[in-house]
């Protein structure tokens, strides 16, 4: 009895060891899945209708390699007048507008030009011409310099400019109830040109000189504006279309 006793109790201190020996169960974990919306990839065409470009039909311009009868050294001169030309032929008149070599560039016909030696000094001057001459609406005047052309004047319809066979260029200046009457020569060599006299008509008063300093009758400034406007003894020039 005693033995029997002895072993049931050592069997229940082996299993309370066991017991000891074990790690605790861990508890169960809980996952908690958050929902994420399926991702859509949304492609957007855009549909771009062509285009075309419509560009108008212009033709390169071919610059004449020379000018009949004008110096080598007038040719850019002459080739931007001759670019003039055709902007007007094509009708672009914001090129024509940009080119050309007037005052006033509307309403052109007739372009020419013509090469003169004007003050007989050796060095031929270029002028560049619309609507005819002597009574041309828009002249334009150059001269060479060190084998540069130089421009001496430009001439509108409001400031027509005429030549006499001396050399003289008169010019008279339109406008309202002022007027003026200017004449000039170009030395020999120069690149500019020196004022011979100046009238003036401001309103119903008339002078003469150019700060109005002496008063002149109306019956003198006309004369004189006869003279100016129709020069006795014209020069003569050899006018040449731009288009040979």
């Amino acid at each position: 009895m005693k033995r029997l006793l002895t072993v049931v109790l050592s069997s229940l201190c082996l299993l309370t060891l066991c017991a000891c020996g074990q790690a605790a169960p861990e508890p169960p974990t809980t996952t908690t899945q958050i929902y994420e919306p399926p991702t859509i990839e949304v492609i957007i065409t855009t549909t771009i209708a062509p285009t075309t470009a419509i560009s108008p039909s212009i033709e390169p311009i071919i610059y004449p390699a020379s000018y009949k009868d004008a110096p080598k050294a007038y040719k850019p001169v002459l080739d931007q007048f001759y670019a003039f030309a055709q902007a007007l032929r094509r009708e672009d008149w914001h090129t024509a507008d940009d080119l050309s070599p007037f005052a006033w560039p509307e309403g052109y016909e007739d372009l020419a030009y013509a090469v003169k030696d004007i003050n007989k000094d050796g060095v031929k001057e270029l002028l560049l011409l619309t609507n005819g001459y002597p009574k041309a609406s828009n002249v334009a005047l150059y001269t060479l310099k060190d084998g540069e052309p130089v421009e001496l004047g430009v001439y509108g319809a409001r400031e027509p400019a005429q030549f006499a066979a001396d050399g003289t260029v008169y010019v008279c200046g339109l406008g309202g109830v002022y007027t003026y009457l200017d004449s000039y020569k170009l030395e020999t060599g120069a690149s500019e040109l020196t004022q011979l006299t100046a009238y003036h008509r401001n309103g119903g008063k008339f002078f003469k000189g150019p700060d109005e300093e002496q008063p002149i009758t109306e019956e003198e400034f006309n004369t004189i504006y006869e003279q100016f406007s129709n020069p006795p003894n014209p020069m003569k020039f050899k006018f040449i279309p731009i288009e040979q």
